[in-house]
């Protein structure tokens, strides 16, 4: 799936205060920033989120402030995903608000 191909990723939105709902995933809409070529399935990313060109999530939760960079894989490695972050015994990798931010922003 592309970046572009909403139908199963979900963003959190703004909902006038009163917190936040599920809405397709638009980058206007989420304030999430999306690079090129990023595939994501089934995954929740909430907004002021960063995700590099060509990472690859699947069945993840991205919670707030989080930057994915460029050429991550998350969701594809049950034995690594569960060493980093808290994994849910269905496989769902949850990264906290602001957990993953490597020493390195450089987001191309």
């Amino acid at each position: 799936m592309s970046s572009h191909d909403s139908t199963n990723v979900l963003a959190m939105v703004p909902a006038g205060g009163e917190g936040s709902r599920l809405a397709p995933l638009t980058a206007e809409r989420s304030k999430a920033v999306i690079a090129a070529d990023v595939e994501v399935g089934e995954c929740i990313v909430m907004d002021h989120t960063l995700i590099g060109r060509g990472a690859r999530l699947r069945r993840v939760i991205v919670d707030r402030f989080n930057v994915v960079p460029p050429g991550t894989a998350i969701g594809f490695d049950p034995k690594q995903d569960r060493a980093r972050w808290f994994t849910t015994g269905s496989g769902i990798v949850v990264l906290p608000k602001g957990s993953y931010m490597p020493q390195s922003t450089r987001f191309h």
